[in-house]
């Protein structure tokens, strides 16, 4: 993954990815439709997701996580994220809306009950739908 800047200057989307080819993927999805109006942000483990969050808060839009990350799950992640600073700002609504993304996800809904989301989608991606729920969640920004 390339090196991010410390803090970004437009509204970004936040991809917790570690898997190359769903990263190419579903940047690939977001720039055609969204004409590269978001920055965004890939990271490949929650240590990144973290530190990219707390560091632009302000400026994350969306999460797009994966549920296999290296040496911890997404729901860690995300979990953890929601402890960081920043996640609820007076200067931006409380809810970052989080979209979760997996091989299996029927496999992981015990797990997703105790986090909060609000759309999980399985590789490969339908198109339409994962755009239609991207736009969803973006209009709630």
């Amino acid at each position: 993954m390339s090196e991010l800047p410390d803090i970004v200057n437009r509204p970004a989307i936040l991809i917790v990815e570690n898997n190359q080819e769903n990263s190419r993927v579903l940047t690939g999805l977001l720039n055609k439709n969204y004409n590269n109006f978001y920055y965004l942000a890939i990271v490949d483990n929650k240590k990144s997701a973290i530190d990219f969050f707390s560091k632009n808060s302000k400026a994350i839009h969306l999460i797009i996580a994966s549920t296999a990350l290296p040496g911890l799950d997404c729901f860690t992640a995300i979990n953890e994220i929601k402890k960081v600073e920043g996640w609820q700002d007076e200067k931006r609504p409380a809810h970052v809306p989080i979209i979760i993304v997996c091989d299996d996800f029927k496999n992981h809904l015990e797990k997703l009950k105790d986090v909060s989301y609000d759309a999980g989608f399985e590789y490969p991606l339908l198109e339409t739908k994962f755009l239609k729920e991207v736009e969803r969640c973006l209009q709630r920004k």
